[in-house]
């Protein structure tokens, strides 16, 4: 399964409950309400969600997203990566495009002599 980045609000909300969530995952929601929070469960990011009549909540975060900013890196520093492998590669075509037309070149004025 790939790697599919969210948006920059679900995001922020992944972050805020991260940054509340114990070393198990564990975090409390204020507001289950909110839109974010039914778009994490959806996506699976949430191992459990226990919901409450005061529309607290008590989330155990999945593997998935307790990973996910490591995740998010990897393949943001595999772009850039990949990236630079195709520019390298781009520069050295054309420095051998440019070689061989230079030895065309001399040949045909060799020839010619």
């Amino acid at each position: 399964m790939g790697f599919e980045p969210l948006d920059e609000g679900l995001e922020g909300y992944l972050r805020s409950i991260l940054d509340e969530a114990g070393a198990d995952g564990a975090a409390s929601i204020d507001d289950f309400n909110a839109p974010e929070y039914g778009e994490l469960k959806r996506l699976g990011y949430f191992a459990d969600a226990r919901e409450y009549m005061d529309c607290t909540a008590s989330v155990r975060l999945s593997y998935g997203a307790l990973r996910y900013f490591d995740r998010k890196r990897e393949r943001e520093a595999s772009r850039i990566a990949s990236a630079a492998g195709s520019a390298g590669k781009s520069l050295g075509e054309k420095v051998l495009d440019k070689a061989v037309e230079a030895a065309a070149t001399f040949a045909a004025k060799s020839a010619g002599m």
